[in-house]
């Protein structure tokens, strides 16, 4: 059932220009973090002594899950929204539900594509990190290249935090125009808006656990990790500056299934 439903998905959208190239800029980007890296180095401050940290196992997984987290949340985020849009702004979904589609199987269709998506984007983030650190890591040992593996999870989820969010916008909004600015104004402006105004009238204590601030400590700028794990940046912080792994994929994973089901209620109420 599920893999009928995602061949009509890949059907529908293998020949549309804009998915082709929202995906293939992902694909074609992630790769190229690698100069983004060579200019980073040079901007490290000193109290890291190894400047190449970012290519070598383990830290690597942290540098290409961080370079790719942005083109998750901006490329596959926007590719999501604009095939659920696409398809109620042009009544495919309606024609489907008149040639035998349930509600739920388009609902099911679009989660499927989703948890897909994630997967690929995933395994590919997996094998450009690993020919990166093969390549810059000496002596690799397999208990080298696997000490810091479960960052391959933390990058699903991560896919998953960000496009069950673009799949609630898409569900809510409707309109693809709409939903894409608002995705995209949510995680970089009016969450960190709520978050500094949570913090000037509240305080520090549970800033980080707003949803995409949840998401993004899943594979924040590993500058972040080395600055907290030294004595000194622990003295001059009084609160928690990024989520432990274990919080932030917690609170990911509990995000993600609001969204999800806020979309799907959302989905399900409103006329087709």
């Amino acid at each position: 059932m599920i893999i009928d439903l995602l061949k009509t998905e890949y059907l529908k959208f293998k020949k549309n220009s804009t998915v082709t190239i929202l995906l293939a800029f992902y694909f074609i980007f992630l790769p190229f973090s690698i100069f983004l890296g060579s200019e980073l180095k040079d901007s490290i401050p000193a109290f890291i002594s190894n400047k190449n940290a970012f290519f070598v196992f383990p830290s690597t997984w942290d540098y290409m899950g961080y370079a790719g987290s942005w083109l998750v949340f901006f490329f596959l985020g926007v590719a999501i929204i604009y095939m659920t849009c696409n398809e109620i702004a042009y009544k495919t979904l309606r024609q489907g539900i008149i040639n035998g589609y349930t509600r739920i199987d388009f609902f099911v269709a679009k989660f499927s594509t989703l948890v897909l998506l994630a997967v690929i984007a995933t395994l590919y983030y997996a094998i450009i990190t690993s020919i990166l650190g093969y390549f810059n890591t000496e002596d690799l040992t397999l208990a080298v290249y696997l000490e810091n593996i479960s960052a391959v999870a933390r990058y699903f989820l991560m896919c998953m935090g960000y496009f069950s969010l673009a799949l609630l916008f898409a569900f809510v909004l409707r309109k693809s125009g709409l939903a894409i600015f608002l995705y995209l104004s949510y995680v970089i402006i009016i969450e960190p808006i709520i978050r500094g105004g949570y913090t000037y009238s509240i305080g520090n204590k549970y800033v980080n656990y707003f949803p995409m601030n949840a998401t993004e400590d899943l594979m924040p700028l590993p500058l972040w990790r080395f600055a907290e794990a030294l004595p000194q940046g622990k003295q001059d912080m009084d609160f928690e500056f990024l989520l432990s792994y274990p919080t932030a994929t917690t609170l990911t994973i509990i995000y993600s299934i609001i969204f999800l089901g806020l979309a799907y209620f959302s989905f399900m109420k409103k006329d087709i």
